[in-house]
């Protein structure tokens, strides 16, 4: 059974921000992809668990980076499994640069969903036998709840969902959400500042024809920035984030 997964990746002119570094989003379908094939290699992809009526889904993850790749750079991304907490089993990342040195780090947290009844199994009910790496870890911790600095986070806009946004399992791909709260920033924020950390907690699903509002807060003047997305029609929170940015030299 291979305990850890290895590709080189990359970075595409599609792939960059303004900046000319790696994207947000292109970040984290690298993620999702290595993981989905590391998956598949150990019996649990896609096609397998359609089979069994259920499917993967994204429940929380934390990204802390070091620096962005740009444009042209290989990178090399590492992955595997730790293990399982609570409803949870959980997924590291390293990527690192062409000297060998992590650049980005990141720890996930998946469920297993009834494709029928949309609701998550518990793992002790589940017949996977996946490496747990013996205490491996990229992130020590596993992320938490996220709660918002203020009772009211401000309004920001209202958004469709759009069909570009749905994936196999029928709802918005959990590097969508990435998208939206990016919508958050201006371009010259972005110029000035590069992301230090982003975790994001999925709440819900989101599907073809739902409508999200998007809501930010902090509370200091920090570099901190919480956002929310709320399906419009009842406010149940969709997604919740937590950024951290730095300011470039």
């Amino acid at each position: 059974m291979e305990s850890i997964f290895e590709e080189d990746l990359y970075v595409t002119a599609y792939n960059t921000d303004s900046n000319g570094w790696l994207n947000i989003y292109s970040l984290f379908n690298f993620l999702q992809e290595a993981g989905g094939n590391h998956a598949k290699k150990l019996g649990v992809g896609f096609n397998s668990m359609q089979t069994e009526g259920v499917f993967w889904a994204l429940s929380r993850i934390k990204v802390i980076i070091n620096a962005l790749p740009k444009w042209g750079d290989t990178i090399h991304l590492q992955t595997w499994p730790k293990g399982v907490d609570k409803l949870f089993f959980m997924r590291d990342f390293i990527l690192t640069d062409k000297n060998n040195q992590p650049i980005i780090t990141a720890t996930s947290a998946w469920i297993v969903v009834d494709v029928n009844k949309r609701r998550p199994l518990k793992p002790q009910t589940i017949d996977y036998s996946m490496p747990d790496n013996h205490g491996k870890f990229a992130i020590r911790e596993i992320p938490g709840k996220l709660t918002p600095p203020i009772a009211n986070p401000l309004f920001r806009y209202e958004r469709n969902v759009s069909i570009n946004e749905i994936d196999v399992n029928k709802h918005v791909n959990n590097a969508h959400y990435v998208q939206w709260l990016m919508d958050c920033f201006d371009l010259s924020y972005v110029s000035s500042h590069q992301l230090a950390s982003i975790q994001i907690n999925y709440l819900e699903e989101m599907k073809y024809g739902d409508k999200v509002s998007i809501f930010t807060a902090t509370n200091d003047a920090s570099d901190q920035l919480y956002i929310e997305g709320a399906k419009t029609s009842d406010r149940s929170k969709a997604f919740q984030a937590l950024t951290e940015w730095r300011r470039l030299d």
